[in-house]
C-alpha cells in the first residue's frame, strides 16, 4: 500500500502565546550544533497543557528547524520514515535525502545523515498518537542511532516507549513535565497583560492561577469566555468560575473524557468524592481491587493526576476535580452523590483523614457528622478554605461550639482576624467544660494579639509563649527574648545578622505546619536582601501552593508579595513594575493591614535593587505608616532605616546592622496625630488642630487632597490637573511647589517634620505613620463587617456608621477630585446602616433597628428598601403614626423620581 506524505504535517505553527523565559532557559542548553551532552528533549504534559505553544517557541529561537506533527495513520516505519526525510531535507534544503528514505527505512535515513553531517533540530509533536506501533519502535532506533548535530524535541501526552532512562543517566535528556508547563501567577498576570490585552490584577491573576491550577487551556477558554468583558467583570468572574462552566466543560469533555473507555471515566468520576486518593480507599469505595495501579497509570500518562509523596497519595488537578463532581451530580442526582460523599466521608475518617472526611461529610450535608469530628476536644484543624462557605448553608447548626471554632479558625488562616476572635468568643460562651474553654481562649489571645491596641498577656500561661506571641513581640522590639527557631530567625534579620539567619533557616526543621513555611519564607526574603534571581521567585511560588493546599491563605498572600518584589528586581519591565504598585493598592483595599505592611518592605527592597529609589522610598514609608498604624515600631524603624539608606541593599551585599528601636530609636513623636476626613477636615497633634485655614485655598485644598490619600503617593501631573487645571503644565508645577512650601511650613508649626511632605520623583506623598485615621478606620470596619454575620457584624457596622460623620471633606466643595468619591463613601454608608437594620431586627431589636434604618434613608432617602424596613420596624413597635409618617417620605421620594407606585 502507498504511504503518502501530507505536507500539512510538515508545517510549523505559527508562534504564538506567551514566550516563557522560564521554560526556555531549561532548554537552553539544548542547541543544534553544540559539543554540550543534552541532545534530546521531551516535554510531557496532559490535552491542553502548552505542549505545542513551547515547541513552537523553542523553534522559532533556533536555526534550522524540521516540524512534525504525528497522527494516527503514522504507526508504520515508512510513513514516519517518509515524513521525517522530507521535514529534515526541507529545513536543510537537502532534496537527495528526501531521496535516500524513499524505500521507508530508518536507517537509510540515519545513514544519509551520517555522510554529510549538519546542525539541525527536529520537533516531533504528538508522539502519544504512535504509542506501542513499529513507528514508534523505528521512532525510538533514530534517536540512539542519530548523528548528535540532530538535535531532537519530543512533545507528548504520556511517556514514550524509549529508552529515555538511559538517555536522563547519560545527560543527554532534559525532561519537561506538567509540572513545569504549569503557569505560575506572575506569567499569567503576564500573559493576560501582553498577550490578550486584558490585564488583571496580581491578586486576580493569582487567584485565576489557584482555580485553574495554571493549565494553559483553562486559561485560555477564560479569555474567551470573558473577553467582551470589561476588567471589574472579568475580576468578578474568576470568583465565579467553576466546574459548570460551559468552555471548560466543552473542552474537557471532547479533549479529555471523551476518548475514555467508560470504565474509567466511571473511575474518576466516583472517587472524586474522596479528594485524598489512595489504592486502598478507592478499591473500599468501589468494592473492588487494582486502583493503586490504575492511580499509578493515571499519573504515569500525566492525566490530570498527580502525587507528591512518592504514590503514597494522588489528587486530581483542580480543573479535572471540579468537571467530575459536576458530571457526578449531573449523572446520579443529588441523593446519590450526597450517599457518595458520605460513604466517602466515612472511609476517610477510618483511614484517619480527618481534614479530607470533614470535606466529604460536608458535601453530603451530614452535619452531625461534621460537628463530631470538629468537637472542640479533638482539636481538630481543617484546612480546607472551601468548609468556611460550607458552615453558612442552610440547615448548618448555629449553636455548635465545634463547628463555630472550625470557623474560627477558618477565618484567621484566611487572616480575617477581628471575625476570627469574634467567632472564639461565640465558641468560648458555648463551651461548658472549663479546659476546653481555656483552650479556645488561648486561641482567640494568639490571634487578638494582632489587632490595632495592645492585648493583655494571657493570664498564668505555663511555659514559654507561644510562636505567635513571639513574633508579635519582636513587632514591638527587636531584641525581645525569644526561643521559637521562626521567632530566632526574624531576632536575627530585624538586627541586622542575615548571615546568622540564613544559617539557622539552612538548619531548621523541614517539617509541616504554618511556621516551617514562614521560615522559608523568611530565606526568601534574605535571598531578595542579597540579589534576586527569578529561580528565587521559582522557590516562592512553590511556598504559595504549599501555603494554599495547607490552608494558609494569609501566608499565601504574604509570599505572593515577596514573589512580586524579587520578580521586580531581577526584571523592572513597566507591566512589572505597575503590577508591583497594583498589588500594594489591591491590599489596601482589602483591608489587609499586616500583609499590606510586609509585603511593602518586600517590593521597597526590590524597587531599590531595580533602581527606582523613588518609588522604593515611598514604598518604604508605606511600611513605615502601616507599622506605626499596627503598633509595630520595630518594623517602622527598619522601614525607616532602608528607606533612609537605599543604597545599603545591594546585589551582592547585605543591609548594616539595623539597631533595636527601644535603643536607637526613631524621633520621638509630638503627640497622637488624628486625622479626620468624614463631616469635617481635621489634622490634630496632641490634641491640637493644624492651622490649615491660613493656607491659601489651593494650598488647602492640595492639603485636603494628600490627605485623602494619604501614605499613597500622587503624581505632580495629577495634582496639577486636578487642582491647577486651566495653566500650563509647567506654570501649574510651579504653582504647586509654592503650596507644598507653605504646607511644609504649616506642618512644622504643629512639630511635624518636612519628611511628613515628601516628593519622591515626580510625586508627592503625605506620610503619618502614626496617625489616627478615622476614613481608614471607617472602611476597615466595613470590610471586616462584610466577612461577619449577627451580632458581630451589627457592632462592626455600629462602629463604622459611629465614624461617619457626615459627607467626605465638605470644606472642599462640589469640586472635581472629591465629589465622586463623597458620594461613594455616602452609598457605602447607607447600605452599612441597612444592613445594620436587617442584622438587629433579625436579633429582634426593633428599635436599633429603626434607628440604623432612619440613618440609610436620610443618607439615600432614595434607596426603598431603607423606607420599607423604616415601615416595619414601626409596625412592630405600635407606633402607627411613625408608619404613616413613612409612607409620605417614601412617597415623595418616589414623586422625585418620576415614579408611581
Amino acid at each position: 500500500m502507498d504511504v503518502f506524505v501530507f505536507l500539512e504535517k510538515l508545517r510549523r505553527p505559527d508562534q504564538r502565546g506567551l514566550i516563557r523565559d522560564r521554560l526556555e532557559a531549561r532548554a537552553a542548553a539544548l542547541q543544534p550544533g553544540t559539543q554540550g551532552p543534552v541532545s534530546v528533549a521531551l516535554v510531557l504534559g496532559p490535552p491542553g497543557s502548552g505542549k505545542t505553544t513551547l515547541l513552537s517557541h523553542l523553534a522559532a529561537a533556533r536555526g534550522p528547524c524540521a516540524w512534525y506533527r504525528l497522527g494516527p495513520e503514522d504507526n508504520s516505519e515508512i510513513s514516519l520514515t517518509r515524513h521525517l526525510a522530507h521535514t529534515l531535507g526541507a529545513a536543510l534544503a537537502d532534496h537527495e535525502l528526501i531521496n535516500a528514505a524513499a524505500g521507508g527505512r530508518i536507517a537509510d535515513l540515519i545513514t544519509a545523515l551520517d555522510a554529510a553531517p549538519r546542525a539541525v533540530q527536529l520537533i516531533i509533536d504528538d508522539l502519544h498518537e504512535v504509542a506501542g506501533t513499529p513507528a514508534e519502535r523505528a521512532l525510538g532506533t533514530f534517536v540512539t542511532m542519530r548523528p548528535r548535530g540532530v538535535t531532537i524535541l519530543l512533545g507528548s501526552r504520556r511517556p514514550p516507549m524509549l529508552n529515555t532512562s538511559r538517555l536522563l543517566v547519560s545527560g543527554e535528556l532534559i525532561e519537561l513535565d506538567s509540572d513545569d508547563l504549569r503557569f505560575r501567577s506572575w506569567e499569567v498576570e503576564q500573559l493576560f497583560a501582553t498577550v490578550y490585552d486584558a490585564p488583571l490584577s496580581p491578586e486576580g491573576a493569582a487567584a485565576l492561577t489557584r482555580r485553574t491550577g495554571g493549565w494553559a487551556a483553562g486559561l485560555h477558554l477564560f479569555h474567551l469566555a470573558t473577553a467582551q468583558l470589561g476588567r471589574a467583570e472579568r475580576e468578578r468572574a474568576i470568583d465565579e468560575l467553576n466546574g459548570r462552566s460551559r468552555l471548560v466543560r466543552s473542552y474537557l469533555a471532547r479533549n479529555v473524557l471523551g476518548s475514555l473507555e467508560e470504565d474509567r471515566r466511571r473511575f474518576l468520576m466516583l472517587t472524586s468524592t474522596l479528594g485524598v486518593l489512595t489504592g486502598d480507599l478507592c478499591d473500599d469505595l468501589l468494592g473492588t481491587s487494582g486502583s493503586a495501579g490504575r492511580l499509578a497509570a493515571l499519573e504515569e500518562e500525566q492525566f490530570f493526576t498527580t502525587s507528591t509523596d512518592g504514590g503514597l497519595t494522588y489528587r486530581y488537578h483542580q480543573v479535572l476535580q471540579a468537571q467530575l463532581e459536576a458530571l457526578l451530580f449531573d449523572e446520579f442526582g443529588g441523593r446519590a452523590t450526597r450517599e457518595q460523599y458520605l460513604r466517602s466521608g466515612q472511609l476517610l475518617e477510618d483511614a484517619g483523614r480527618i481534614g479530607a472526611a470533614v470535606h466529604a461529610y460536608a458535601r453530603a450535608e451530614d452535619w452531625g457528622s461534621v460537628a463530631r469530628l470538629l468537637h472542640p476536644a479533638a482539636l481538630t484543624v481543617v484546612s480546607d478554605d472551601g468548609l468556611l462557605g460550607m458552615l453558612s448553608l442552610p440547615g448548618v447548626p448555629t449553636d455548635d461550639p465545634g463547628l463555630i471554632l472550625a470557623g474560627a479558625r477558618l477565618l484567621a488562616r484566611r487572616g480575617h482576624l477581628a471575625e476570627a476572635v469574634a467567632a472564639y468568643r461565640r465558641a468560648e460562651g458555648l463551651l461548658d467544660d472549663p479546659h476546653l474553654s481555656r483552650l479556645c481562649a488561648q486561641e482567640r489571645h494568639s490571634v487578638a494579639i494582632w489587632l490595632d491596641g495592645e492585648v493583655a498577656p494571657f493570664p498564668a500561661r505555663p511555659g514559654p509563649s507561644g510562636v505567635s506571641e513571639q513574633l508579635r513581640a519582636l513587632t514591638r522590639t527587636a531584641t525581645a527574648a525569644v526561643s521559637d527557631p521562626l521567632a530566632r530567625v526574624i531576632r536575627l534579620m530585624l538586627t541586622g545578622d542575615l548571615d546568622q539567619a540564613a544559617s539557622d533557616c539552612a538548619r531548621s526543621d523541614p517539617g509541616g505546619g504554618w511556621s516551617s513555611l514562614a521560615t522559608r519564607l523568611a530565606e526568601r526574603f534574605i535571598d531578595l536582601l542579597r540579589g534576586a534571581d527569578e529561580m528565587g521567585a521559582a522557590k516562592v511560588e512553590s511556598i504559595v501552593l504549599e501555603a494554599e493546599v495547607d490552608g494558609w491563605p494569609w501566608l499565601a498572600r504574604i509570599a505572593r508579595g515577596l514573589e512580586s518584589a524579587m520578580l521586580l528586581a531581577v526584571a523592572p519591565t513597566p507591566w512589572r513594575v505597575a503590577s508591583a504598585v497594583e498589588l500594594l493598592d489591591t491590599l489596601e483595599r482589602q483591608h489587609d493591614p499586616w500583609t499590606q505592611c510586609l509585603t511593602s518592605l518586600a517590593v521597597g527592597v526590590g524597587f531599590a535593587q531595580a533602581g527606582r529609589e523613588d518609588l522604593a522610598a515611598a514604598t518604604f514609608a508605606r511600611a513605615a505608616n502601616l507599622a506605626g498604624g499596627l503598633g509595630a515600631p520595630a518594623l517602622r524603624f527598619w522601614a525607616g532605616r532602608l528607606a533612609a539608606r537605599p543604597a545599603t541593599i545591594q546585589p551582592t551585599g547585605v543591609p548594616e546592622q539595623v539597631p533595636d528601636p527601644a535603643v536607637d530609636p526613631l524621633p520621638p513623636a509630638r503627640g497622637p496625630v488624628a486625622l479626620v476626613c468624614l463631616g469635617r477636615f481635621s489634622l490634630t497633634v496632641d490634641g491640637r488642630e493644624l492651622g490649615w485655614r491660613e493656607l491659601r485655598p489651593r494650598a488647602g485644598s492640595l492639603l485636603m487632597l494628600l490627605a485623602l490619600h494619604h501614605g499613597r503617593l500622587i503624581h505632580r501631573e495629577e495634582l496639577v490637573d486636578r487642582l491647577w487645571p486651566d495653566v500650563t503644565l509647567a506654570s501649574g508645577i510651579r504653582s504647586l511647589q509654592v503650596a507644598v512650601s507653605s504646607i511644609r511650613q504649616c506642618l512644622a508649626t504643629a512639630g511635624l517634620g518636612k519628611e511628613t511632605l515628601r516628593r519622591h520623583g515626580e510625586a508627592y506623598v503625605l506620610a503619618l505613620p502614626d496617625a489616627e485615621d478615622q476614613l481608614r478606620s471607617f472602611e476597615r470596619l466595613v470590610s471586616e463587617a462584610s466577612h461577619s454575620s449577627g451580632l458581630p457584624a451589627l457592632h462592626l457596622r455600629s462602629a463604622a456608621l459611629e465614624l461617619y460623620a457626615g459627607d467626605l471633606l465638605p470644606e472642599a466643595g462640589p469640586a472635581e477630585w472629591v465629589v465622586g468619591e463623597r458620594d461613594r463613601l455616602r452609598r457605602l454608608a447607607a447600605a452599612v446602616a441597612l444592613a445594620a437594620a436587617v442584622e438587629a431586627l433579625q436579633a429582634d431589636d426593633p428599635l436599633t433597628a429603626l434607628e440604623c434604618a432612619l440613618r440609610s434613608t436620610a443618607l439615600d432617602p432614595y434607596h426603598d428598601s431603607s423606607w420599607d424596613l423604616v415601615i416595619e420596624c414601626s409596625t412592630r413597635l405600635g407606633d402607627q403614626a411613625a408608619v404613616a409618617a413613612a409612607r409620605r417620605e417614601q412617597a415623595r421620594a418616589w414623586a422625585d423620581l418620576g415614579l408611581i407606585r
